[in-house]
């Protein structure tokens, strides 16, 4: 019975946790400049945009990229870190929350290959922590405080 309330929680707690930070990071563009840009095309306008692109003879390759980028910062490291939490049977939102923070907030730098950057990259990566952060703790409030063995 634990094993199938556990395949329940904690796709339940990914899907939560990709969801809050979505929701966060678009709040985030917002108010930050360096997000808005980057993140333009991510409202729900965004994705019509590209299932019409897809539809018709346009290149949707921009938008394409857009949504692969959003899928790596938000669902990839919620996912990552459940996956490993679950498995190790940890419990602790700290390792939740920080670890699904450190891991969304250096995504970009692993991906570019540098750590030198100019200050609105810093906001971002300021920004993509605190989501990453957000996410971790939603995850844990669902899913992670039950993980492993009862104590």
């Amino acid at each position: 019975m634990r094993l199938l309330a556990r395949f329940i929680l904690v796709p339940l707690g990914i899907g939560c946790a990709v969801t809050a930070g979505l929701i966060f990071l678009m709040l985030a563009a917002t108010f930050q400049p360096a997000l808005a840009q980057l993140f333009a095309g991510l409202s729900l306008a965004g994705l019509l945009a590209f299932f019409d692109a897809l539809t018709t003879t346009g290149d949707p390759g921009s938008l394409l990229a857009l949504w692969m980028l959003t899928v790596g910062f938000v669902a990839l490291p919620p996912a990552i870190i459940a996956l490993v939490g679950e498995f190790a049977g940890w419990r602790s939102f700290v390792w939740y929350s920080a670890a699904t923070a450190l891991l969304t907030a250096a995504l970009p730098w692993i991906a570019r290959g540098s750590a030198d950057g100019t200050q609105s990259e810093a906001d971002v990566t300021l920004v993509l922590f605190l989501t990453g952060a957000l996410a971790g703790l939603v995850h844990w409030a669902i899913a992670g405080r039950t993980a492993g063995r009862r104590p």
